[in-house]
């Protein structure tokens, strides 16, 4: 839950200066750069225009001859987002979503709603309330800039164990957006500042919304990174209504424009990582190698950004649906590991832009859409991607 935009700024000035000092020294003029960051986060606007996209696509533009390559993330059918659009999910102008926090869950958990683009707007167009586990549901939090309501249930001064609050948008395309938080649920050093478990309640209200504006929901990434002892438990979108099961043969549900003959706000689809939705940064998705199907768990689009709506391209995530993962070296000599996810397949990519810059141009998204192409039939055996399942059935680049 921790902020990555301060490491990740650092980091990027880091390289940059590094960059530069070996151009200086070795008398280079805009000496080629490749970058893989192998790591995604689920909530954000998904538009381009968050702060890590934002200093992604600045980062870009102001160096010449540099690639930076991103996982598309491993989110999908994760329940981590709702989308409810004017008229179709709210019934009666209200629609209440079940945010189910896991017990033992060390680590805070987040949640973002984002608003449709306020152009014209007047008032508020929606609020929201939450309701612990067996406590009191707060007051209606509006589209009030720094509106918020703190769950103290110990009193004024007890420890504050979940907030929720609404700030306004910035930028060229300035989207508002609802922030919930909610502490961790267990704490070995500090049992008394733990929230409950369970099952947390958000009511959506319309209170102003224009016919077929669409109100996103994300949970943030809350898993527990390889080798890492935090212990993250990431919480979910609960609904009876949502089927987590694909029967043999039926299409999955979740296709954004399939969204309004559902029958919950919960979408499969649209949880491609936050931060690999800008405009030139590339996005790689995963596939298995043995069947060419795509990676079960490979996020995709649709984004919120009409200049890129779904990851670039795939590359091999895994050998075959028994074999899991690709055989990647360990970090001990001569040890190797098994690893999979998108994050194993953007690295791929950029080994393939490392060489290809070495006497080539600088290798872009429309560089990768022409290295792609579409794998021999026998090498799709398997059930495959369904059609409607947006940004996930792309096409494959065959890597070593």
């Amino acid at each position: 839950g921790q902020s990555l935009e301060p490491y990740v700024k650092q980091a990027l000035k880091f390289i940059e200066d590094v960059a530069e000092e070996i151009s200086t020294a070795r008398g280079v003029t805009n000496m080629p750069l490749v970058l893989n960051f192998s790591y995604g986060l689920i909530a954000g606007p998904h538009d381009g225009h968050g702060v890590l996209e934002t200093a992604l696509e600045e980062f870009l533009a102001n160096r010449p001859n540099t690639t930076v390559v991103l996982p598309s993330g491993n989110q999908y059918m994760s329940q981590c987002h709702v989308m409810m659009r004017k008229g179709k999910i709210f019934k009666n102008n209200k629609q209440t979503l079940t945010w189910r926090l896991q017990p033992d869950d060390r680590t805070d958990s987040f949640a973002e709603f984002w608003m449709p683009s306020p152009v014209g707007i007047t008032g508020s167009r929606l609020t929201l309330r939450l309701t612990p586990p067996g406590g009191a549901t707060s007051p209606p939090i509006d589209e009030t800039d720094g509106l918020a309501w703190e769950w103290r249930p110990d009193g004024p001064t007890g420890p504050l164990l979940a907030r929720i609050a609404y700030f306004d948008g910035v930028g060229p395309d300035p989207k508002g957006s609802f922030h919930l938080t909610v502490a961790k649920t267990r704490s070995l050093e500090d049992p008394v500042g733990t929230a409950p478990s369970g099952n947390w309640l958000i009511e959506v209200e319309d209170t102003g919304l224009s016919p077929g504006e669409i109100v996103n929901g994300w949970i943030q990434r809350d898993d527990t990174i390889y080798a890492d002892s935090a212990a993250g438990r990431q919480s979910y979108f609960q609904d009876e209504k949502y089927d987590i099961f694909n029967p043999p043969g039926v299409t999955p549900e979740g296709d954004w424009s399939q969204t309004d003959n559902a029958n919950t706000p919960i979408q499969k689809q649209g949880l491609i990582s936050a931060m690999a939705t800008g405009n030139a940064t590339v996005t790689m998705a995963g596939f298995i190698e043995k069947s060419g199907d795509t990676a079960l768990y490979s996020a995709g689009g649709p984004t919120l950004n009409s200049a890129k709506n779904t990851p670039d391209a795939m590359a091999v995530s895994d050998t075959s649906r028994i074999h899991t993962g690709v055989i990647a070296a360990g970090s001990r000599s001569g040890s190797a590991v098994a690893q999979n996810g998108t994050s194993v397949a953007s690295p791929r990519l950029a080994r393939r832009a490392v060489e290809a810059m070495l006497t080539g141009p600088t290798v872009t998204r429309a560089t990768v859409h022409t290295w792609a192409g579409n794998l021999p039939p026998d090498l799709r055996q398997g059930m495959g991607p369904v059609a409607t399942e947006t940004g996930r059935d792309l096409k494959r680049i065959d890597l070593p």
